[in-house]
């Protein structure tokens, strides 16, 4: 649809980029809508929206459990407290944030779901997260680590490996909770 493509075509070059994104109440959208977005800072969801809901200009599913998309512009980023799953490329060459607390209600950090954050330096995985892959690849600035997930109730991890993707050289420190049971391949 024609509301459609304003999405898909960024007019980057042009005077006036698209610096925020009103998702209709008929839209579905994934984070490939947004990617070509370079000077987006927020993305907002019309009220009544059946899918989707946005917190601080960031786009959650409709019950918030889910942190779909972070615009690459966002200054502050904040995953909201209560979140259970960070998507798949959800902060994708995000470099406004050198660090981000990530709540212990998180379960599941999506595939590359950091990916090219180089501006990331410091992260903490809480005990609560138990699926993780290569979420955080390319993030060449991370020099510290701390390594708290284990696998829930004593059960098997459902996914984590290669959770730092392409071993940044830049790290200096790596620390392995205490909590921490096993540690993936």
């Amino acid at each position: 649809t024609k509301d459609k493509e304003r999405l898909l075509y960024a007019p980057e070059r042009s005077e006036n980029p698209v610096t925020s994104i009103t998702v209709k109440k008929d839209e579905e959208v994934t984070y490939m809508d947004f990617v070509n977005h370079m000077k987006l800072e927020s993305v907002l969801v019309e009220d009544g929206h059946a899918r989707y809901s946005s917190k601080d200009g960031i786009l959650y599913d409709v019950t918030g459990d889910t942190l779909i998309y972070c615009p690459r512009q966002h200054k502050n980023p904040a995953i909201a407290e209560g979140t259970k799953v960070i998507g798949s490329h959800a902060f994708y060459n995000n470099n406004h944030f050198s660090t981000i607390e990530i709540p212990n209600s998180v379960t599941t950090i999506g595939n590359y779901a950091f990916e090219a954050c180089y501006g990331l330096k410091n992260i903490t995985i809480p005990e609560s997260v138990h699926t993780m892959r290569d979420a955080f690849s390319l993030c060449d600035s991370l020099t510290t680590i701390v390594y708290n997930a284990k696998s829930p109730s004593g059960e098997r991890f459902d996914g984590i490996s290669s959770p730092f993707g392409y071993s940044p050289s830049s790290v200096t420190s790596f620390t392995i909770g205490n909590t921490v049971e096993v540690i993936p391949a």
